[in-house]
């Protein structure tokens, strides 16, 4: 599970962590595709912006220096590879959790998403938030302060609990939300979301 990414940069360290809070603070900003747009053709502010958002108790002043020595005069590889993972955080996605996922009946019965349905990110924090303050009962500080694939990890993790205890009847589909996929579902959406950040 993604907790965070350290970036080192000249004297400056920084930890940055996709919490549902800065996706959802990027999202309204910017819209998610305009996001992975930027990231992908390394524009300085949408960097910044992730970078700002994410930071864990940084100074702003060493954030805006941090970006600038880092993409000036052109970023190193391994410094966008790391803003990248930082945003495929914030879409939610954690391929390292699902490496022996089967297809259980924790997944099942619920909607699937494909890669020709328009991703719409709004819908996925506001239900990731639901899932996290209602089904888990989180609060909605410690909600804004999880990562979304926290948030999914957990979910999935409570609907396995409830399947065991009580057995597949104990599902209750009106509470399973958009966002309870199974990983192959999400990688749709985010492939979905690439292709219409990189369009034209």
């Amino acid at each position: 599970m993604m907790h965070g990414v350290q970036l080192t940069v000249d004297d400056i360290e920084l930890t940055l962590i996709p919490t549902l809070r800065a996706a959802m603070t990027l999202n309204n900003r910017f819209g998610m595709e305009t996001i992975l747009d930027g990231v992908i053709r390394e524009k300085f502010s949408i960097i910044e912006a992730v970078i700002h958002a994410c930071a864990v108790n940084a100074n702003p002043r060493d954030i805006a220096k941090a970006t600038r020595l880092a993409l000036r005069p052109y970023p190193a590889p391994a410094f966008t590879e790391a803003i990248l993972n930082v945003v495929l955080g914030l879409a939610g996605a954690t391929p390292d959790l699902y490496e022996d996922a089967d297809d259980t009946e924790a997944t099942k019965g619920t909607k699937s998403t494909t890669s020709t349905e328009k991703p719409n990110p709004k819908r996925f924090y506001a239900e990731l938030f639901e899932v996290a303050t209602g089904w888990l009962g989180y609060t909605p500080k410690d909600a804004l302060d999880c990562t979304p694939g926290q948030i999914l990890a957990a979910q999935r993790g409570r609907a396995k609990l409830l399947n065991q205890l009580f057995g597949s009847g104990a599902k209750d589909k009106a509470q399973k939300p958009y966002v309870a996929k199974d990983p192959k579902s999400r990688d749709a959406l985010m492939t979905a979301m690439f292709a219409n950040a990189v369009k034209g």
